[in-house]
């Protein structure tokens, strides 16, 4: 399952050395993000590692993603 392939791709985020994925819960340019920030039990290969709500932002609304590209490959 690795429904963010076809919307962009991690193996030239891997060439550049792209490591996170930052969402935010509303305005994303991006859709997946939208997904991504709801629904991040789906991706399997993203780590959080920041939420804005377990350290009590109350307007700021985003998680911070680590890439993990063995097991993106996996996918």
């Amino acid at each position: 399952f690795n429904p963010i392939s076809d919307k962009i791709s991690l193996e030239n985020g891997e060439e550049f050395n792209l490591k996170y994925i930052i969402a935010k819960k509303e305005g994303n340019f991006y859709s997946f993000l939208n997904d991504i920030y709801s629904n991040e039990e789906n991706y399997p290969y993203l780590t959080k590692v920041f939420d804005s709500d377990e350290v009590g932002y109350k307007k700021l609304k985003l998680k911070v993603f680590e890439i993990n590209y063995e097991e993106f490959h996996k996918g």
